[in-house]
């Protein structure tokens, strides 16, 4: 290699390292959220006639931003709650890179009930992770299936869970089928009743899609 060579190949930009690190942590976001979110909810057309009636509730959704008041997103299907709930963690996620976890309701309580072992409440530690991420969501709430014999046991988690991040200030973004007076009458369930809704209203805002 000439000397003129050697010059030019000292001289020619050098890659930056941070851009390398940015570029394969937003990827590492967008896989993430992709493996969460279901294939239908992927891409929307806001334009569609049955999405209308909820268009301010759908672009209140999406439009929100991280503060100590989540989100309690409620209504039935197919009127653009859960496509605007994913939309809005694209965002979060994937374009402004923010450290999200996210759960659907059955996974999640399905963990909860796995901390019980032999016997052993043994989840301090999985309380403590899901207290301290600074954006927790949750998809389907309502939709789990907890045995009887746990209900008390994966309420007392849940609720200590929603109490730990409302006094930290740290927002917690749900989606449920259930309609907000479902969730006060507690539908047969003690769990989905008061103190559990006190806790969300204060920790939330509910943002109810109608039919």
């Amino acid at each position: 290699m000439s000397p003129e060579e050697r010059v030019a190949l000292h001289d020619r930009p050098r890659p930056d390292p941070q851009k390398g690190i940015a570029a394969a942590r937003r990827i590492n976001l967008l896989n993430r959220w992709l493996f969460h979110c279901p294939p239908a909810a992927r891409r929307s057309n806001w334009n569609h006639p049955k999405l209308q009636s909820n268009r301010a509730n759908i672009e209140l959704v999406r439009s929100w931003q991280p503060n100590p008041l989540g989100l309690l997103i409620t209504g039935p299907t197919g009127r653009g709650k859960s496509r605007a709930f994913w939309s809005l963690l694209h965002r979060l996620m994937v374009r402004e890179r923010r450290d999200v976890r996210v759960w659907q309701a059955h996974d999640f309580f399905y963990e909860i009930q796995g901390e019980m072992r032999f016997g052993r409440d043994e989840s301090a530690r999985f309380v403590e992770a899901m207290s301290a991420i600074p954006i927790l969501a949750l998809d389907d709430w309502g939709q789990e299936v907890v045995p009887y014999a746990r209900e008390n046991h994966c309420q007392g988690i849940f609720f200590q869970i929603l109490d730990r991040r409302h006094g930290r200030g740290l927002p917690v973004i749900i989606t449920t089928n259930l309609t907000s007076s479902d969730i006060a009458e507690g539908q047969g369930q003690s769990w989905r009743a008061d103190p559990m809704l006190r806790r969300l209203v204060e920790a939330c805002r509910i943002v109810t899609f109608t039919r």
